[in-house]
């Protein structure tokens, strides 16, 4: 929009309310319409009791419900829009915040420099104090028991090789039905993500190594996900658990009222922060000498360097980076009334120390949040969770058992000194002595004076200490402490199956099971704690697209912005590791575990991937190299061939004789089937002929009984005829008799 010259009067607000115009003339002032929407409320009494307003750009006007702010700019930063007595309040608030905080953990500080200590790697001299690990006395011994530094050791090293494969710690999961296109889809993004923190991120592995050392020591290590103004691509970094000052009554980092990262920015740096317009562009002074903490100065030591650069110009200066609530005006929450409601909002707030100017002030939540909730960006690596936020480590554990064998060890050695080099006493009159510190070496002699002694004898005049030799209990003992401390660590060198080739591998695996416990559970969490991290670079990638292929040259796979939104959306991103195998030596005995099923019911497997997979468990790349390829059918051997053409001639006739006797016995079973069939029917005719000649035999002596009682019906007739003519009047009719 450009420019417009609109007449704006100055106006004094008399008592009553009523404008008047302190002028006839009109003063015309110029409006830059492009300009932040900014109001000045500044008010002046004058002395007649009028106001003078003044209308300058000093205070925001708050924002409206119905302006919709553009999603470039809401993240932008608005410190420039605020006025300086503003900035200057929540300056001076956030810092004695965040001095508040760090007070409350200057014994948790304390305590982390012992350990850094404890560690043994600072190089001690042979005399020296207790404070610099040297001994209090000349000759006495100064070593530290590697106790804890072991643990340390095996620990970051079995972390490593589970979290950080060499081919890349992403593997991408599609929850789900899937089918050829998201699959496809997912095994690129897997392999665009593991490229991306192997190969563009070369500062991935290194970081997240030195990262799992500070948590096996210290308890604690932080993961920072962010876009890096410099970089300009989405990064993951490491920081140190001492340079994260977090709120006393905090239980995590999202409940926490204040979370401040203290970093030690060089100028260059700064100044190219300000370039980029990450910060304000505002002259900060010289850098004040930084105050060096308990641990950083402990770390120093163990490095043999000094912490501070003693030239000016190489001075860093120290930036408060605080993720705190506050309630700004101008920018205050808004209820359903469209009021402010006074509920403190998430703010990042940059702070340069010295100078206590605000470098920055940036929302600190979504746009799309109804809910108004800080955005994730650190990710806690704990070792053993305990009492409140911060974590336990190896060093808190192990620290009371290294000091006990620790000295142990030095008493040891202090008292195999003094019983190859005893002290001793001499007696005053023995004479003046030119010295009486006697180290003569091996064939070498000394001379004493013994003018004094009243025998002449040197045994009278000197009289070495009865020093006593260390007792086996006590080694023994000092043997346990260091046993328990292994056993706690999970570091005991266990002996499994030993002179025996054939152990059970189920009772192997109880033994690494058992053996393993706390090692195991810390290696859940810090499968848990990748898995955050890498949700958190997912969304990352969704706020900047374009750097997942901007960086990488080829590649077979072609990314846009929505085709990687879409895999994002569809695949979950998660540690390659296994979170129920704690240890390279848990996949080896599994793996051998499944070579030992399929060896015991071969017809179950296939054995060919079964050493496969057996060879991809104990890392061996391309196992398929090492599989003899087929082989080709080789050519008979004539003398076989003829062998084998005489046995199938033998085959053949057998097996045509077999057949014959086979056709034989079937004709003979069919003859005699024949043969049942006819005996059968004739069976069945006979059976037939029988059945009519009984049915006939049956109707004829039915036909002749009937016709005997119609004779005998007749004859019994003709008789009552012949009695009753007797006895008849003869009448008209003829005898019939």
């Amino acid at each position: 929009m450009a420019r417009q010259s609109i007449p704006i009067p100055n106006i004094n607000l008399a008592d009553e309310g009523r404008g008047e115009l302190a002028s006839p003339d009109l003063m015309e002032d110029v409006i830059d319409l492009d300009a932040p929407d900014v109001v000045d409320s500044t008010e002046i009494e004058n002395d007649d009791g009028s106001v003078t307003i003044n209308i300058g750009p000093d205070l925001p006007i708050e924002d409206d419900e119905d302006t919709e702010i553009p999603s470039e700019k809401w993240f932008e930063n608005i410190a420039d829009k605020l006025p300086s007595e503003v900035l200057s309040e929540i300056s001076n608030e956030l810092i004695e915040g965040i001095e508040a905080d760090n007070q409350s953990r200057q014994e948790w500080l304390q305590d982390r420099a012992e350990l850094i200590k404890m560690l043994g790697l600072k190089v001690s001299e042979e005399t020296g104090t207790p404070d610099g690990g040297g001994a209090p006395l000349l000759g006495m011994a100064s070593v530290r028991h590697p106790l804890l530094l072991e643990a340390v050791l095996q620990f970051r090293a079995t972390a490593r090789g589970e979290l950080l494969p060499a081919d890349g710690p992403v593997k991408v999961t599609v929850d789900g039905e899937t089918d050829r296109v998201s699959d496809d889809l997912a095994d690129a993004l897997e392999d665009g993500m593991n490229h991306y923190l192997t190969v563009t991120a070369t500062e991935f592995y290194p970081d997240t190594d030195r990262l799992l050392f500070g948590v096996g020591w210290g308890g604690a290590g932080f993961k920072k996900v962010y876009i890096c103004p410099l970089r300009k691509r989405p990064v993951s970094e490491s920081v140190d658990a001492e340079k994260l000052i977090v709120s006393n009554n905090a239980t995590d980092l999202q409940n926490a009222l204040r979370v401040t990262e203290e970093i030690e920015m060089d100028r260059v740096r700064l100044k190219r922060m300000q370039a980029l317009g990450a910060y304000r562009d505002i002259e900060l002074g010289e850098p004040e000498n930084p105050e060096i903490s308990a641990p950083d100065q402990a770390k120093s030591e163990q490095q043999g360097i000094v912490p501070v650069s003693e030239r000016p110009q190489d001075s860093n200066y120290t930036i408060y980076e605080c993720y705190c609530y506050l309630d700004i005006k101008g920018y205050e929450d808004k209820g359903e009334s469209g009021k402010a409601s006074g509920v403190p909002l998430p703010w990042k707030v940059t702070i340069e120390k010295g100078s206590q100017q605000i470098l920055e002030v940036r929302r600190d939540w979504n746009q799309a949040d109804t809910n108004k909730l800080r955005r994730k960006l650190y990710v806690l690596y704990p070792f053993e969770l305990g009492f409140g936020f911060w974590p336990f480590g190896l060093g808190h554990m192990l620290s009371n058992a290294n000091r006990a064998v620790s000295a142990a060890w030095r008493m040891l050695l202090d008292n195999g000194m003094v019983s190859n080099f005893p002290g001793f006493l001499y007696a005053k009159g023995a004479g003046k002595q030119n010295s009486l510190d006697f180290r003569i070496p091996a064939g070498g002699g000394q001379p004493i004076d013994i003018s004094g002694s009243a025998t002449g004898k040197i045994q009278d005049a000197v009289m070495g200490l009865p020093y006593r030799d260390v007792s086996p209990q006590f080694a023994g003992f000092a043997d346990a402490i260091a046993q328990a401390g292994q056993r706690l660590a999970g570091t005991t060198q266990i002996a499994i199956g030993e002179g025996k080739q054939d152990a059970p591998v189920g009772t192997t695996l109880a033994m690494l099971e058992q053996s393993k416990i706390i090692p195991s559970d810390v290696h859940k969490r810090l499968h848990a704690a990748m898995a955050e991290e890498f949700q958190l670079l997912k969304e990352r990638f969704r706020e900047d697209p374009s750097a997942f292929w901007r960086f990488r040259n080829g590649g077979t796979e072609q990314w846009d912005e929505q085709k990687l939104l879409e895999a994002l959306d569809r695949a979950d991103l998660t540690p390659r590791s296994d979170p129920n195998v704690p240890s390279h030596m848990h996949r080896v005995q599994k793996a051998l575990f499944v070579k030992q099923l399929a060896t015991t019911n071969p017809q179950l497997y296939d054995q060919r991937e079964v050493d496969l997979y057996v060879l991809s468990q104990i890392k061996v790349g391309d196992a398929e190299s090492l599989m003899m390829p087929p082989q080709p059918v080789p050519p008979p051997d004539p003398m076989m061939q003829a062998m084998q053409q005489g046995q199938v001639q033998l085959v053949q006739a057998k097996v045509a004789e077999t057949n014959a006797k086979a056709q034989e016995a079937q004709s003979r079973h069919m003859e005699r089937m024949q043969k049942l069939q006819m005996a059968m029917k004739e069976s069945e005719a006979q059976m037939q002929k029988d059945l009519m000649e009984t049915q006939m035999d049956d109707a004829q002596r039915t036909a002749d009984r009937e016709s005997r009682e119609k004779i005998a019906a007749m004859q019994v007739a003709a008789k009552l005829v012949d009695s009753g003519n007797e006895n008849v009047i003869p009448g008209p009719f003829p005898n019939r008799g």
